[in-house]
């Protein structure tokens, strides 16, 4: 069974904002599309694709925002990526190494989504975005043009505000409406393509970014984007891994939930974990413990917060699951990192 599609919390976030500051019920919103509403602000975890965009649908179709994808993109920019990308775009010496900086940061962000560059003759290059699912998800519309928006930003960090894209392409053959062809108006769309894309002269390429924008550029080793986060995992239990992290802290990370997000039945989920030599519990077991480590080497947090963030109910619980899994408590563990 193929790996769940998984994307980071670093690029719902943006969404989220923006929504919270027009008054909007996100709470309710991820709810109903079944997300982790307190793992959001951790931007290192993963979370399903298709929940996240059945948000965004959600959301647009309950406040009435036709173009909210776009909106959230022109809110964000080069930042719709992560939180400092835009400040790490401005340490690229070119045009062409921010796209392909892009390109990999991406890769580590979401699955099944790509984007690159390439040459298209004729003096022109293309800067292009392959989302993670077709036309079928409702919501294509509006990832699609979070995702454009996003690359015309990134583009601009090089270009200055003024630039507009000669031509975009769309994977979706709905014509754009009023508001966003007058963010382009002399741009030439054209519909029905592969992956969606920009076209950028290629003489734009090598040029340096602009330092007028009063942001100091950053060593990428600074900043929370090299912390050793890791990629989508590329086989179904490693998703299911990556994806039962987020739920944690809310102790919801039940067999039928994870299974409902992550695209499957609950007999399906469970037979492709026993065609890996698990069950769920031990999987569960195995992340609990996993995300356990990782936080006992941290001296500020306590064992009952520990508990609470792994989602027991009791202390006493994550105790005894510990020892199971590791031989000596928690609180040894902890002393022993120490001495």
């Amino acid at each position: 069974m193929a790996a769940v599609p998984l994307i980071q919390t670093s690029i719902l976030r943006p969404f989220t904002r923006y929504l919270e500051q027009l008054g909007a019920p996100v709470e309710n919103g991820l709810h109903k599309a079944k997300l982790p509403v307190l793992s959001l602000d951790n931007p290192a975890l993963y979370v399903s694709t298709a929940a996240f965009w059945d948000f965004a649908g959600i959301m647009a179709q309950r406040e009435g925002i036709e173009n909210l994808g776009i909106l959230v993109g022109e809110a964000t920019g080069a930042n719709s990526l992560a939180p400092t990308f835009r400040q790490l775009l401005l340490t690229c010496p070119t045009l062409h190494q921010a796209l392909l900086l892009t390109s990999r940061k991406l890769a580590s962000r979401s699955s099944l989504s790509y984007i690159g560059v390439v040459d298209t003759g004729a003096d022109t290059s293309r800067f292009y975005h392959h989302t993670s699912f077709g036309l079928q998800h409702p919501s294509h519309y509006h990832m699609e043009w979070f995702a454009l928006s996003a690359m015309v930003e990134i583009v601009r960090v090089f270009t200055g505000r003024d630039w507009r894209p000669a031509e975009i392409g769309l994977i979706s053959r709905r014509v754009p409406g009023r508001m966003i062809q007058s963010r382009f108006p002399d741009t030439r769309f054209v519909y029905g393509q592969p992956s969606s894309y920009l076209n950028i002269g290629a003489a734009l390429l090598s040029t340096p970014p602009c330092m007028d924008s009063g942001m100091e550029a950053v060593d990428e080793s600074t900043t929370p984007l090299s912390t050793g986060h890791s990629h989508p995992a590329d086989d179904f239990a490693g998703s299911l891994k990556q994806l039962l992290a987020a739920y944690l802290p809310e102790g919801t990370a039940s067999v039928n939930l994870i299974a409902d997000v992550a695209g499957t039945s609950t007999r399906t989920l469970q037979r492709q974990l026993r065609a890996a030599g698990l069950n769920y519990r031990e999987l569960l077991e195995q992340v609990r413990y996993d995300r356990a480590i990782r936080l006992l080497a941290n001296p500020d947090n306590t064992i009952i917060d520990i508990a609470s963030q792994l989602g027991y109910s009791e202390p006493t619980h994550f105790t005894r699951a510990f020892r199971r899994m590791a031989g000596v408590s928690p609180r040894m563990y902890k002393q022993q990192l120490t001495t």
